[in-house]
């Protein structure tokens, strides 16, 4: 079992293309939770761009 802390650094995220990358960051963690390779995804709520994952691979 994997604890996984992620956190985006929104200066690597190209200008005007923010909502069409979050758009696919949401949909690769949803793909992936229902696949099963996720026991838990969910963000921070006291830190922008970051969340925790709980993986059972």
């Amino acid at each position: 079992m994997f604890l996984i802390n992620e956190t985006l650094n929104p200066e690597k995220i190209p200008q005007g293309k923010e909502e069409e990358f979050f758009q696919q960051h949401v949909a690769w963690f949803t793909r992936h939770f229902e696949q099963g390779n996720f026991l838990l995804v969910g963000p921070y709520t006291d830190q922008e761009m970051a969340g925790l994952m709980l993986s059972g691979l």
